[in-house]
């Protein structure tokens, strides 16, 4: 093998891993988002969903801000 074949075959190995891990993000971003729209469905499903869900839409965008920071710290 060449010093230039090695390399290309460094780089290949290299994209290979960062698609891989891209592929992942994605992957895991499509199923929190499927997530939060089942939870979403049975949130509007029950009363007390659809008064949690109004309750949200009242906040200002810093208390929204800080309900998100609260809960993905936790």
């Amino acid at each position: 093998m060449t010093w230039g074949s090695l390399i290309l075959a460094g780089l290949r190995i290299i994209l290979a891993l960062i698609t891989g891990a891209n592929n992942r993000k994605l992957i895991q971003a499509g199923e929190d988002k499927k997530m939060a729209q089942t939870a979403l469905q049975i949130l509007e499903a029950t009363e007390e969903g659809k008064k949690i869900r109004e309750h949200i839409r009242a906040l200002s965008d810093s208390e929204a801000d800080d309900l998100w920071d609260r809960m993905t710290d936790a």
